[in-house]
């Protein structure tokens, strides 16, 4: 396996992953390892999705209505009323405009 300093790796980056084996490479900073890069394998990743389709069928519960937010609706028939300081009643439309 083939090891190679961050800054080297950053200068010669695509012909290094035009390059690449099976082994792969491994990318050292100050001499310590940062990164292993390795070929990727598409039929192991489109293996391991295909286990995860279905695989919580029968898991799951739903309960109540998933296609609301469970929040009463807005007041669609005017302005709310301003919020009132502690202690005293809230103003309604028909104050205000007195």
């Amino acid at each position: 396996m083939r090891t190679i300093g961050a800054a080297k790796f950053k200068e010669q980056c695509l012909d290094l992953l035009d390059q690449l084996d099976a082994d792969g490479l491994i990318v050292t900073r100050h001499g310590k390892p940062v990164a292993h890069v390795v070929p990727y394998d598409r039929q192991h990743d489109d293996r391991q999705h295909a286990d995860l389709i279905g695989s919580l069928r029968h898991k799951i519960r739903i309960r109540g209505d998933i296609l609301t937010t469970g929040l009463s609706p807005k007041r669609t028939d005017g302005p709310a009323p301003n919020p009132s300081k502690p202690g005293q009643p809230a103003e309604t439309p028909e104050e205000r405009k007195a």
